[in-house]
């Protein structure tokens, strides 16, 4: 009888942990699958977050990079084609404008005013990289101040990308604020009658 007792003790031993596992299999089953069902339900909606947190992790990158190898960046904008001190004011205003832009993307009020200020900031800085291919400067500087090891072509391309992606994304930001306001407005007038 103790025999009998000890292989069901140690049956009933083995059985337990893989009924916590089915448990937990099928709770995040339940989790991944209410998920799911809301990105079927509204994908353009999940298309926007998605964009919203790549772009804010790339600025997180960005920003992390300057932060920390600040003076590292400090001498790569003083040892670009201009004056000294507009490196100097340079290496303090960009980081500051690139905190700025990933903390709009932080809200949801402000995640508009975030991609329209990557388009700025992208704008400016292929500008500028439009002007070192050209060799304006009579040279081109280093390429130490560049985020990606892409060189100023890859890096040109790069932003250009981005700039798409961004203007993609207000587009169907605004999309999706037009039919919100679509619904808000019928139930509005269903209430009503």
């Amino acid at each position: 009888m103790r025999k009998h007792n000890q292989i069901s003790d140690s049956n009933s031993a083995a059985v337990r942990p893989t009924m916590e596992k089915v448990e937990i299999v099928r709770g995040l089953r339940g989790y991944f699958g209410k998920r799911w069902q809301a990105v079927k339900k509204n994908p353009k909606a999940f298309t926007l977050q998605v964009l919203t947190y790549l772009f804010i992790c790339l600025w997180m990158y960005v920003i992390s990079k300057k932060v920390f190898l600040f003076a590292d960046f400090q001498r790569a904008m003083i040892d670009q084609p201009f004056k000294d001190n507009y490196g100097i004011i340079l290496s303090y205003l960009v980081p500051v404008l690139q905190i700025g832009t990933g903390i709009f993307f932080l809200f949801t009020k402000t995640r508009s005013y975030g991609f329209w200020s990557t388009i700025a900031l992208m704008c400016v800085f292929s500008m500028y990289i439009i002007l070192v291919l050209l060799k304006t400067w009579g040279f081109v500087p280093c390429a130490c101040t560049l985020e990606f090891k892409l060189g100023w072509i890859g890096h040109l391309w790069l932003n250009g990308i981005l700039i798409t992606v961004c203007t993609a994304a207000l587009l169907l930001e605004q999309n999706i604020k037009r039919s919100i306001k679509a619904v808000t407005a019928s139930d509005g007038i269903t209430k009503r009658n």
